[in-house]
């Protein structure tokens, strides 16, 4: 399975879009607020490493 390099960066855009929105309006938005405050690592963590892997 061939994946374009130009239509995976178009999905990885799309995804970090359809995250900012989802997260607002889920428990996950919680979950990142407690990790803010210390409790955990939550996902803004994971987002942050996936970002420095695809955008160098």
């Amino acid at each position: 399975m061939l994946i374009n390099r130009l239509s995976f960066f178009n999905y990885v855009l799309s995804i970090e879009r359809g995250y900012k929105y989802f997260t607002r309006y889920s428990y996950f938005y919680f979950i990142n607020s407690k990790a803010r405050k210390g409790y955990g690592y939550g996902l803004d963590w994971i987002w942050i490493e996936i970002r420095r892997i695809v955008e160098p």
